[in-house]
């Protein structure tokens, strides 16, 4: 009997605060995709990293056995590894080292033997950004620049989590084209991703993590991994307050760039949430950023009427201390009651672990839990859902209404996720640096 390309066999994989994984087993051939699914905090991310056998980095550690094409992975010397197995991670900014854009994407390829050309980036809709300096990208650039190296490197096996939280609706239906074609040549695929849902016309092979125990693994069924929200949006009602952002003829450009933002004009009122969306790169994070004032515009003004609080894409920029009862503890007193904070964003179980060692989902439940309790006036939240299953957006969603409704907050959010849109009091898209109003 033939090899698998993949056998993975864990026994238990745990960290030192006491989370772990047991008996998970399954295996892969070329062409075939595992789909891994469950709640945020079920154990997916720690699977993907005993996997790729970097849960040791973290503190951890696992019993059991892994084998590629029937070698223990242990075994394997680290630059097969590399030419064999590709590792995207939910955090894109952490899988880039060069300088530049051309920079990183030549690197990844020259590691493997392979040539780069600008050709190559045109259909990542990279090559107009090739110059620009990899940390003034935003996530979804960040994101379309590792899935560039990761696939024009042709590895036998991709590892991706989260892989569509930052990538606006065109790039995803690029990418999920290039997968599909991937795996007709025979690549092979683990994806963690919490709408399971957009995989089901590849027929993934569907593992169901909870409390790190597998709940089901087989074919896809929808009646299986259909992860519900509990739906409670209610938008009626919604006090209007005072204004709290006024912003007039507002224009930014970072240096050996155009334009990024052209005559940005916007009032938010106290009492509404406001959606901005738009194409990767567009400018959402640096409007956002220019209503916090952590960027100084080139031309306009910004007034704030209310003091504003800026949660991050990557949440753990947000923190200044180690766990999450520490950061809670440093609030004061809360704006509203920590007890139903702890329940909404189910954080209760974590409080003590260190912040570094949490999920990235379970990191944006406290990030969001930490700002919600402060009690600022306007408050600024980017990409706040990425990460999070239906149970938690729909907690978000409420609790966001319940901020708002009293009319004396505002909030701002920039996303590419439909799921929040039901809350928008009005929604706008930034495109060619002009923010239109969509209702």
């Amino acid at each position: 009997m033939a090899e698998k390309l993949l056998r993975v066999e864990i026994e238990e994989a745990e960290y030192p605060d006491g989370f772990r994984l047991r008996n998970i087993s399954f295996d892969l051939d070329p062409g075939e995709i595992l789909l891994v699914t469950g709640r945020s905090g079920s154990g997916k991310t720690t699977l993907l990293k005993t996997i790729m056998q970097t849960i040791g980095l973290d503190g951890g550690y696992y019993k059991g056995r892994i084998t590629l094409h029937g070698e223990n992975i242990e075994d394997i010397p680290p630059q097969r590894i590399y030419r064999e197995i590709a590792y995207i991670p939910q955090e894109p900014w952490y899988g880039i080292i060069g300088y530049t854009v051309w920079l990183e994407y030549c690197i990844g390829l020259n590691q493997s033997g392979k040539r780069c050309t600008l050709e190559h980036l045109r259909k990542y809709g990279l090559e107009t950004i090739a110059k620009r300096t990899t940390y003034n990208l935003s996530a979804g650039e960040y994101q379309r620049l590792l899935w560039a190296t990761t696939l024009d490197r042709d590895p036998g096996l991709l590892v991706i989590d989260e892989p569509f939280v930052y990538i606006d609706e065109e790039g995803r239906d690029t990418i999920y084209r290039m997968i599909e074609e991937y795996l007709e040549n025979d690549g092979a695929i683990i994806v963690v991703d919490h709408e399971p849902s957009r995989w089901r016309r590849v027929k993934p092979k569907t593992l169901l993590l909870e409390d790190g125990i597998v709940k089901y693994y087989g074919g896809y069924r929808e009646d299986i991994i259909h992860i519900e929200g509990i739906s409670r949006v209610k938008i009626n009602g919604l006090r209007k307050g005072r204004i709290l952002i006024d912003m007039e003829g507002v224009e930014h450009r970072y240096p050996y760039s155009k334009k990024i933002l052209k005559k940005i004009d916007m009032r938010v009122f106290g009492g509404e949430i406001v959606g901005i969306t738009g194409r990767n790169g567009s400018g959402k994070t640096t409007l956002l950023k220019i209503i916090a004032g952590i960027i100084k515009p080139l031309r306009g003004r910004v007034r704030l009427y209310g003091k504003p609080i800026y949660v991050p894409e990557e949440p753990i920029l947000y923190f200044t201390h180690p766990t999450p009862r520490e950061e809670l503890l440093s609030i004061g007193k809360p704006s509203i009651g920590v007890d139903g904070i702890l329940k909404i964003f189910n954080i209760g179980g974590i409080m003590d672990r260190p912040i570094a060692r949490l999920s990235t989902g379970e990191r944006r439940r406290v990030a969001l839990a930490s700002a919600l309790l402060r009690g600022y006036e306007v408050v600024l939240l980017d990409e706040p859902s990425g990460g999070l299953d239906n149970y938690s957006v729909e907690a978000l969603k409420d609790l966001l209404l319940e901020i708002s409704g009293r009319g004396d907050r505002c909030i701002v959010i920039a996303t590419h996720d439909n799921r929040l849109s039901d809350v928008f009091t009005h929604k706008y898209v930034l495109e060619e640096g002009v923010l239109r109003r969509i209702y």
